[in-house]
């Protein structure tokens, strides 16, 4: 059984590598469900957690489990947008698919299901899947990040990364951001999205729930306190806090989005108070 401080992806391979239907079966039906439960208890709350992310196993796209149809159901029986919810998948279990099972990314997509890449540029793999599967999100691999502002090699990795995905039209996130070196690169770089300790370690529903009411109650505050003539602010927070996203936000990132991007990058860059980064 894998402990409370096993990652996401040991985790998965844990529970697939049982024998017969193996444990990731109802382990993922119930990740599924609960994570539809407590976006909807979020919601109610008029809260907006932004995209919660499912880590998904290859053995869960096999003929034996109708992965699309479990979403589906919990979707509905919750009634949130799907567009909240994502799949997220490993580069190897990504080439573990076969064609088809990789309709069922397909079905999905349509479903409204985003589908995104975990740990990108850590695995031997070919990029066509980057064009081949329906892509929403690609998460630059911690160790590739770790290391950008001292080790060019890897930075030239991940502007490539950031450059093709927005080149293909994906958003990009980059992971395991720890210090604001690797922040004023990424923004550089063109990455405006990110997570990490930096931000914030891991919490429990009970304290994202406070964090998303206090970011709420602070975002209202701000936009009370801007001039007609003044930029949108984020709150300030001092440090950045666990788990901030435009959504959480989202009175203040409706206000930002309507800034040209150029003036919206120009601000930015005039102060490393307010950065366009978010916690995924």
């Amino acid at each position: 059984m894998a402990s409370s401080r096993t990652r996401p992806a040991r985790a998965i391979a844990l529970h697939s590598d049982r024998r017969g239907t193996g444990t990731i079966i109802a382990l993922g039906r119930w990740v599924i469900e609960e994570a539809c439960r407590q976006t909807k208890a979020w919601c109610d709350h008029g809260l907006s957690p932004g995209v919660v992310s499912l880590n998904v196993s290859a053995r869960q796209f096999d003929g034996r489990y109708d992965l699309e149809k479990d979403f589906a159901d919990a979707l509905e029986r919750w009634r949130i947008n799907p567009l909240a919810v994502e799949a997220e998948l490993t580069e190897p279990v990504l080439m573990e698919i076969t064609q088809q099972h990789s309709d069922r990314l397909a079905q999905l997509k349509r479903l409204g299901v985003r589908v995104g890449i975990d740990d990108f540029g850590t695995a031997y793999s070919s990029l066509d899947y980057l064009a081949k599967f329906p892509l929403s999100r690609l998460k630059i691999a911690q160790e590739l990040v770790s290391d950008v502002a001292v080790d060019s090699r890897k930075a030239t990795l991940v502007r490539a990364g950031i450059r093709l995905s927005s080149e293909l039209g994906i958003e990009c996130i980059a992971e395991g951001i720890e210090n604001k070196e690797q922040i004023d690169f990424l923004m550089e770089a063109g990455c405006h999205q990110g997570q990490g300790h930096y931000f914030g370690k891991p919490i429990a529903a009970a304290e994202m729930t406070v964090f998303l009411q206090d970011a709420k109650a602070k975002a209202r505050q701000a936009k009370a306190n801007v001039g007609p003539q003044a930029p949108p602010l984020r709150p300030s927070y001092g440090r950045p806090s666990p788990n901030e996203n435009y959504s959480a936000l989202s009175d203040w990132a409706r206000e930002l989005a309507a800034w040209s991007r150029s003036a919206a990058r120009s601000y930015h860059k005039k102060s490393h108070e307010y950065y366009l980064l978010q916690q995924a």
